[in-house]
C-alpha cells in the first residue's frame, strides 16, 4: 500500500513541474524508477524491467510524432513498471479522458477550438496525401500556451488507482 502513495507522490510532482515549468524532471523520474525496481525485489525486477520497456516502446512513436512530451513518456513507463500493464492500460484510458477534459477548456478559454481543429485537421490531411505519418507540431513551433501539461491528467489517473477505484 505505501507504494502506491510514492508513485502517487511522484506523479504528482511530476503534475506540478509540468504545469508551472513544462518539465518533468530526468532526475525525479529516475529515481522513481529505481525506487521502484528496488521495491519490485530480485524475483520481480525482470518483469518490472520488460513492463517499463514494452511502455515506453508503444509511446515512442507518439513522442516523435509531436503529440505529446517525452516527459510523459517517461512518466507513462515509471507508471506501468510499477503498476503492472492492465491497471496501466485503465489509469491511462481515465488519463486520457481528463487530459480531453483539460484540453476543451483551455480551449474554452483561449476561444481557439476552431483553430485547434483547423490544425488538426489540416494535419491529417498532410498525412493521407503523403502517405506517411508527419509531425504533429511541424507546420508551426507550439507554444507552451497551446498545449496542457498531461502528466497532471496521468497524476489524476494515478490517482484513481491508488483509491482502488481501477
Amino acid at each position: 500500500m505505501p507504494d502506491r502513495w510514492l508513485l502517487l507522490t511522484v506523479c504528482g510532482a511530476a503534475a506540478v513541474t509540468d504545469i508551472f515549468w513544462r518539465r518533468v524532471p530526468n532526475l525525479w523520474l529516475l529515481s522513481a524508477f529505481f525506487t521502484g525496481m528496488c521495491l519490485a525485489g530480485a524475483e520481480g525486477c525482470a518483469v518490472y524491467l520488460l513492463r517499463a520497456a514494452a511502455v515506453f516502446a508503444a509511446l515512442y512513436p507518439v513522442w516523435r510524432l509531436g503529440m505529446t512530451g517525452a516527459g510523459d513518456v517517461k512518466l507513462c513507463s515509471v507508471m506501468a513498471a510499477w503498476m503492472g500493464i492492465r491497471s496501466f492500460a485503465a489509469c491511462l484510458v481515465f488519463s486520457l479522458f481528463f487530459g480531453g477534459l483539460m484540453a476543451a477548456v483551455h480551449m474554452l478559454r483561449r476561444r481557439n477550438f476552431r483553430r485547434r481543429f483547423s490544425y488538426f485537421f489540416a494535419w491529417l490531411r498532410q498525412c493521407i496525401s503523403s502517405r506517411m505519418w508527419v509531425p504533429y507540431m511541424q507546420m508551426t513551433r507550439p507554444e507552451k500556451d497551446s498545449t496542457i501539461p498531461f502528466s497532471a491528467a496521468l497524476s489524476a489517473g494515478c490517482l484513481l488507482w491508488v483509491w482502488k477505484l481501477l
